[in-house]
């Protein structure tokens, strides 16, 4: 359970890069198309917004890692080395709570997620 737990604050600090990023990007996208003229509007970037998606994707990160780590002990995992049972559990939370992330700032996980692979 401590490898699972010291994996997902890992995971969690890295939320908050990806987070910070995500604003960045749309503050500078939403700058740049206030300086030129178009017929497209984007949304603005609410840092609250920001805020909450962050607190709610770390919140389902540990209560993942908490639950996939117990249940490793009932599967055929609990065999494996408790350095990779951490492992295995933090990234299932870490996949579940960057689609949370995605979902709560209106981001679709299945195309951000194939962007970044292509």
């Amino acid at each position: 359970m401590m490898w699972a737990l010291g994996f997902t604050g890992v995971t969690v600090i890295g939320l908050a890069v990806l987070s910070v990023a995500l604003f960045l990007t749309l503050t500078l996208v939403e700058g740049f198309m206030k300086v030129l003229p178009s017929q497209s509007k984007i949304a603005g970037a609410d840092p609250g917004s920001f805020g909450w998606a962050f607190a709610l994707a770390a919140g389902v990160a540990l209560v993942t890692t908490a639950g996939v780590a117990m249940l490793t002990g009932c599967t055929a995992a609990r065999r494996w080395p408790p350095a990779l049972q951490g492992l295995a559990a933090a990234a299932v939370a870490a996949l579940l709570s960057l689609v949370v992330l995605l979902l709560r700032l209106g981001l679709d996980p299945v195309g951000f997620l194939t962007a970044l692979v292509t």
